[in-house]
């Protein structure tokens, strides 16, 4: 029995050196390296000792099942929510990256077909603008989010975390290496500026204004003071600590909030004028939708 197990045994080592020496001359050939950090290998009833001995000659990582292939797991039954949550996790990417325009263009693409055309977006079927369409319920449309404008909104609570100096190692190496004894509103970027760093700094005017320190606030108060009343600026004003000193939003109406991405959203988002909505404003604005759609069945 030991014999035939160690004969099972070289015949998988002897097939895996064939594997492995088949790769060594695709590499020579074509000059391509297969990435040992993408490849995995998977098991199923394999011997710990036998998986030990193979993966002693290629050294992948061992997978677990089900297999994902471009975010997606492969299963032959239902899709359930732990299966799909990577997907969702994969949406926060415009959480930290200014997405390039034509990715931006691709996606809105996609949605405005799905919303107009049930399907691949068609030249001219389109019944209304998709920048219309992102208006505000209250402006007599749908309220769909621009992924532009979102995207930002999104990038501004990067800023924010700068500004605020949040407790994170992310953020002390910032001000660090980055900023050092530089102002955010002010500072240039080097040639050798990583992309995301040049795309924050492009989009930083679309907040100026908007961003500023509670501590600033008050001073401001109190200088106003100190010139409508000179003799204020023999007393000893208030020292204001890191605790006092936190970093809010002002909308467009010059309103004071605590910072949110929506709150950001809801500033820079394109708008128009309000009209008197109703229950019969969406319903034709649905019946035209669903005339759009019907059309191309």
């Amino acid at each position: 029995m030991d014999m035939i197990m160690r004969d099972y045994i070289g015949r998988y080592v002897d097939s895996l050196s064939a594997i492995s020496a088949a790769l060594d001359e695709f590499k020579r050939c074509s000059g391509l390296v297969p990435s040992l950090r993408k490849s995995t290998v998977f098991f199923a009833n394999v011997p710990s000792h036998l998986k030990n001995n193979i993966l002693e000659l290629m050294p992948f990582e061992e997978g677990s099942l089900p297999i994902i292939y471009l975010g997606v797991p492969l299963v032959s039954s239902q899709l359930y929510y732990h299966h799909c949550k990577i997907l969702i996790d994969r949406i926060y990417w415009q959480s930290f990256f200014v997405l390039p325009i034509v990715i931006i263009n691709e996606i809105e693409g996609l949605m405005c077909g799905f919303l107009w055309c049930q399907g691949s977006f068609k030249r001219g079927k389109a019944k209304v603008e998709w920048e219309r369409v992102c208006f505000s319920k209250d402006e007599g449309r749908l309220c769909i989010k621009s992924l532009r404008t979102w995207n930002i909104a999104f990038i501004s609570k990067l800023i924010w975390r700068i500004l605020s100096h949040k407790d994170s190692l992310w953020i002390s190496w910032f001000h660090t290496y980055r900023l050092s004894e530089h102002n955010f509103w002010d500072i240039q970027a080097l040639v050798n500026a990583s992309y995301s760093w040049r795309k924050i700094l492009g989009i930083r005017d679309m907040f100026r204004g908007h961003f500023f320190h509670l501590a600033s606030l008050l001073i401001v108060w109190l200088e106003d003071w100190v010139n409508r009343v000179p003799s204020l600026s023999s007393i000893n004003g208030p020292v204001f600590s890191d605790d006092v000193d936190v970093v809010k939003w002002k909308d467009n109406d010059d309103m004071i909030h605590d910072f949110s991405v929506h709150q950001v959203w809801d500033s820079i988002r394109a708008r128009t004028d309000k009209v008197a909505c109703s229950v019969e404003t969406y319903e034709h604005l649905l019946q035209v939708i669903s005339a759009s759609v019907t059309s191309q069945i």
